[in-house]
């Protein structure tokens, strides 16, 4: 059975499919520091926490900017139809008040600081994306090019 993928947005810095390592962190998390408000960081952080989990991870995920912290699952991908972010992105808006987009922050604001629920038919579409763009991300180049593999 084919599955038409469900378009979801980055949630920032925290859509990133690289694995957190503290070059990525440095590049990009640490100049987004103290961004978010502290009274608005609590509110951010239900929704995140609150939002779908779309793809699992049983990896630990250790905070890379000040080792703060450890997130169980920390690299699992969660949703709310219209984002999708990495498990431990409401560790780090909590602990460093990491920016994400104004227009996502005006998205929770919208929806009362609730994650929606993402129905089944949504779910599976955004499963497909998520894993197609994973793919794409993730696989090396085979065929030359900057960065190219070879395989013989």
């Amino acid at each position: 059975m084919d599955v038409a993928p469900v378009r979801v947005e980055p949630l920032g810095v925290f859509g990133d499919y690289r694995r957190l390592t503290k070059d990525v962190a440095e590049l990009l998390l640490v100049p987004r520091i103290n961004v978010v408000e502290l009274g608005l960081r609590e509110k951010i952080v239900s929704y995140l926490q609150f939002g779908t989990t779309v793809t699992n991870s049983l990896r630990y995920s250790d905070d890379m900017i000040d080792g703060r912290f450890v997130v169980p699952g920390g690299e699992s991908s969660r949703t709310d139809g219209h984002y999708f972010w990495r498990a431990d992105a409401s560790a780090y808006i909590l602990e460093y008040g990491i920016e994400i987009p104004a227009e996502a922050i005006e998205h929770m604001r919208a929806h009362q600081w609730v994650a929606p629920a993402v129905g089944r038919a949504a779910f599976v579409g955004i499963d497909a994306y998520l894993e197609q763009q994973r793919r794409l991300t993730l696989e090396p180049r085979r065929f030359g090019g900057k960065g190219a593999t070879t395989t013989t």
